[in-house]
């Protein structure tokens, strides 16, 4: 499989896609889950199929794999998060970053 080059966020929605991880890595981590997070400050997730994805939690026997997006790399990003999809099913988590860091659930 050739990795797919991802395409880079500005300032402002790099921010907007960070606040929207740790928003989604600090609930997970009060719900009780372990969690590594692709963040400074955080220990970092492993590698999945040649990716990394923004969280990995666990609790008990369960993982849960998350990717956030923008608008702007959502479909860019589409080979990244399909792989942790295809690997994860109902336990892959994604979300939309918007404006202000606030996070939509896609999928």
């Amino acid at each position: 499989m050739t990795k797919v080059e991802l395409t880079k966020r500005t300032l402002e929605r790099q921010s907007d896609h960070d606040k929207c991880v740790e928003t989604i890595a600090n609930k997970w981590r009060s719900d009780g889950y372990t969690v590594e997070a692709d963040l400074p400050n955080w220990n970092k997730p492993s590698e999945i199929g040649g990716y990394i994805p923004d969280i990995i939690a666990r609790k008990d026997s369960a993982t849960r794999v998350c990717e956030v997006e923008t608008e702007e790399t959502i479909e860019q990003h589409r080979p990244q998060w399909e792989t942790f999809e295809r690997k994860y099913g109902p336990s892959f988590w994604l979300y939309i970053a918007e404006k202000g860091g606030t996070c939509r659930f896609a999928k």
